[in-house]
């Protein structure tokens, strides 16, 4: 990831934050309408759009396969310089 870390802490704000903290805590791939009733968004667009914006950053991918969103790595910035993501499966 190629990405200026001060670039991530301006763009991880606010419903992109909230959307990157549930990938985290849920620890698998999630769909668009899950995360919209997961974060109690108006639409299941405002999700896909906020899950586009982690895309473009590189720390969310896409699959082909279900459209489903993942994880692409963990960012080290902010409050997250003390959170370690365990993979338990």
């Amino acid at each position: 990831m190629d990405v200026d870390p001060n670039e991530l802490e301006y763009a991880l704000r606010g419903k992109v934050w909230k959307v990157y903290w549930f990938l985290l805590k849920k620890g698998e791939p999630v769909g668009v309408r899950e995360v919209q009733r997961a974060l109690r968004f108006s639409s299941p667009s405002v999700a896909n759009h906020h899950l586009e914006q982690l895309c473009a950053l590189g720390l969310v991918t896409k699959q082909e396969i279900g459209g489903q969103y993942a994880l692409a790595g963990e960012v080290k910035i902010g409050v997250l310089r003390h959170y370690s993501m365990l993979n338990l499966h």
